[in-house]
């Protein structure tokens, strides 16, 4: 009887280390005799385990209910980008299509999306979309011209995103480029650089450039203090095979977010595209 005794208060014990608020039905699965006690244990913990499960899940999804993730799409409209424009385009609108698709198969994710396009200045071709509505929303008709006023698109989009953003959401900002900076006027290299470090230091927000016949890390990341394996550098022919490796990176982020993990290294490039 002391033994009985001992052993239920260490399962009690044990339960309340696990948070576990039944503990009637823990004790009426004890005092029913099912062999020694172990089956019993065994079906006690497996249940504590599932509720534990399902409460994580629930918070996980009331989370992603409160929780946006915030799309920013940075890119070149120079000149130098009219011999990859009507391709890049097409692929931009691809990824659009697919992120409309997940938005309307996955209702609990709230997902807007907002892009940028600069040449000798940035410009606003949309902002805070609704992912749902997102295939109809690029409509370019400008075609490629000007210079490359790339660190000012990202500080204006940057700072117009954070104004928007709620501590609980996220962002992933994606730029692209064929060139090098040559037209900013009001943010520098080491402004621009600060800033993105304070950013993915919340593990918030990811950031991917994508360099189209440029060198893109020498040249614009490593002064961005951006990891090499965030930047990308690739033929404009391959320009339709970069995006599919976009949108599944895209998907894989939503994926990670919908379990709770670490969206820190979603976006992580190897020489495999």
């Amino acid at each position: 009887m002391f033994e009985e005794t001992l052993l239920q208060s260490c399962f009690f014990n044990a339960c309340t280390s696990f948070f576990i608020t039944h503990v009637e039905c823990f004790n009426v699965l004890i005092i029913i005799k099912i062999g020694r006690f172990l089956i019993p244990l065994q079906a006690c913990f497996a249940w504590a385990f599932l509720q534990r499960d399902a409460l994580l899940s629930n918070k996980i999804q009331t989370l992603m209910k409160l929780s946006t993730t915030h799309y920013l799409f940075i890119l070149d409209k120079s000149g130098s980008m009219a011999t990859c424009w009507d391709e890049t385009i097409s692929a931009l609108r691809t990824q659009f299509l697919q992120i409309e698709k997940y938005s309307k198969e996955n209702v609990e994710h709230q997902v807007k999306a907002s892009l940028i396009y600069f040449d000798n200045q940035p410009k606003h071709g949309f902002t805070d979309i609704d992912g749902k509505k997102l295939a109809l929303s690029l409509s370019l008709t400008e075609r490629p011209n000007g210079g490359t006023a790339l660190m000012d698109a990202i500080g204006i989009g940057i700072h117009q995103l954070q104004q928007r953003m709620k501590p609980q959401d996220d962002a992933i900002v994606i730029m692209l480029t064929d060139g090098e900076e040559n037209a900013s006027h009001l943010y520098t290299f080491q402004q621009i650089a600060e800033i993105m470090d304070k950013l993915r230091a919340t593990e918030k927000w990811t950031f991917t450039l994508l360099g189209a016949e440029v060198d893109a890390f020498e040249s614009i990341g490593s002064k961005l203090n951006m990891q090499r394996n965030h930047v990308y550098m690739y033929e404009k022919s391959k320009t339709s095979q970069v995006f599919d490796e976009i949108n599944y990176k895209t998907q894989s982020f939503f994926e990670k977010k919908s379990k709770g993990e670490s969206l820190k290294d979603v976006f992580n490039f190897d020489d495999s595209i």
